[in-house]
């Protein structure tokens, strides 16, 4: 269990402030400063956002990788933000897609995350949408996936059920097409978490967590009535999912994620370091199990 953050947490410093419920902070971060976070924090994982990457520039991401390396980060790009592929609608996010997937090999991970849509693009009818990704992906994504050894991890992204998910995860049917499971983004679509997290884990390659709390204000922004809380204070059970992904041997940093923080937990680092320590916490305790498990009988 490698204990992670998706960057997308500093999303305010990175240059997206939510400005209905956030300050700008008035300074903007590179993903050098996320790499410092994420050491700082003792985390063994990071997924970097390609959005917010200062180019594909091979040197520039060659001195990232130095700094990941030096910090002892494990890594998954996760690339799509707001909307990825536009439900199979964008021959331009496909040719953006497929520059990533090119300079994988320099970034050192073989996990790309991937979206289909996103909230914006929810209302579109599903069936279609999704017949139209599968399409798109077999016809134009997986196999210079497959010829660069890429695994792409599509998420449910505050669209699509994990039932949903698993229809166009066998629709492809590739190996090279797998998923970035989010948990908050489940209880958004009315998906019980822990029960999309036993469905999806055989094919769980990447992780966005994220605690979800009930709304404290009165807060009009489209985000209010799902934001996010540090692991423990929200509805969302994840020392059971971490417990489902560890039995279903998930490859995946178990990453943290923050996007609309609630009133009362807007500062990152104190979000941060709580799920950090909530998720050691859980990783005691499941090594504790195993070592229960495996000690020979008296």
């Amino acid at each position: 269990m490698k204990i992670g953050i998706v960057s997308y947490t500093y999303h305010r410093f990175l240059g997206e402030p939510y400005l209905e419920v956030q300050k700008d902070p008035g300074v903007v971060w590179t993903m050098f400063d996320v790499v410092r976070k994420a050491a700082e924090l003792g985390c063994e994982g990071i997924v970097l956002d390609t959005g917010f990457m200062k180019s594909l520039d091979r040197p520039w991401l060659r001195e990232l990788v130095r700094a990941m390396d030096d910090a002892k980060l494990d890594r998954a790009l996760s690339w799509g933000n707001p909307s990825g592929l536009n439900t199979g609608k964008s021959p331009e996010a496909v040719e953006d897609l497929l520059k990533h997937i090119e300079v994988m090999d320099i970034l050192g991970t073989n996990i790309l995350r991937i979206v289909g849509g996103s909230r914006r693009t929810a209302h579109e009818p599903h069936g279609p949408a999704l017949e139209r990704l599968a399409q798109v992906i077999i016809e134009k994504c997986i196999r210079p996936a497959e010829k660069a050894g890429v695994i792409l991890a599509f998420e449910n992204h505050w669209d699509y059920t994990a039932d949903e998910v698993l229809g166009l995860i066998k629709a492809v049917d590739s190996p090279y097409l797998k998923v970035t499971y989010d948990s908050g983004n489940a209880l958004r679509v009315n998906d019980d978490p822990v029960e999309a997290a036993r469905k999806l884990a055989p094919y769980i390659v990447c992780t966005n967590l994220k605690d979800i709390g009930y709304p404290i204000s009165d807060a009009t922004d489209w985000r209010a009535e799902f934001p996010c809380v540090p692991f423990g204070r929200g509805r969302i059970d994840h020392a059971a999912i971490c417990q489902i992904l560890d039995d279903a041997n998930s490859p995946g940093i178990y990453a943290l994620e923050m996007d609309r923080p609630r009133e009362d937990f807007m500062d990152e680092d104190a979000y941060a370091l709580e799920c950090v320590g909530y998720l050691r916490g859980v990783k005691a305790m499941l090594e504790l199990r195993k070592k229960q498990t495996t000690m020979p009988a008296r």
